[in-house]
């Protein structure tokens, strides 16, 4: 289920409500690994100014995904639907033992090509500038969530790239 609402902030400096759930979570893994098996960690913050890292990158240097066209990690079975927060451990971990089809951007007609309204691939490729343009206005520009009563929240990222992702909806 996709619910936009997590990625909408409060305000400059401000966490999604997503991000904050997953930073939660990551907060409870870790104290659960020390607990449980004396394994020191800790969440890795989010913003790399804050200390943190490329989620993506980390992502698909784990094998987790690949990035696709739309510039999002492709996870197979998920598609470009899922979100990351890092969490430091003091362990040694097993590659995830996951197939990934390099191929699927590949094969696609493309959705999230045709349907950017930033025309962020117009000429194939992805372009950070085009897509960036469209995020600062938005987050610029707060509105009034539907059936809100506490307006000020802004979107950050129009997703429309994520959302008519073929890949993960099979």
């Amino acid at each position: 289920m996709i619910r936009p609402g997590l990625r909408w902030t409060g305000g400059k400096g401000k966490s999604t409500p997503g991000d904050r759930i997953l930073y939660r979570v990551a907060t409870q893994v870790s104290e659960w690994l020390n607990k449980e098996y004396d394994i020191k960690a800790h969440p890795i913050p989010y913003q790399i100014y804050d200390g943190g890292l490329y989620l993506k990158d980390a992502a698909v240097q784990a094998d987790l995904g690949i990035i696709g066209r739309n510039n999002l990690v492709i996870v197979p079975g998920f598609g470009p639907r899922i979100r990351f927060r890092a969490l430091w451990a003091d362990c040694e971990v097993p590659k995830p033992d996951i197939s990934i089809d390099a191929s699927c951007c590949k094969t696609c007609n493309e959705p999230c090509v045709t349907s950017c309204p930033m025309h962020a691939f117009y000429d194939g490729k992805y372009h950070r500038d085009a897509c960036y343009e469209r995020i600062n206005t938005d987050k610029n520009s707060p509105f009034q969530p539907p059936g809100s009563t506490n307006g000020g929240l802004s979107v950050d990222h129009c997703r429309i790239c994520e959302l008519v992702c073929p890949q993960g909806t099979e």
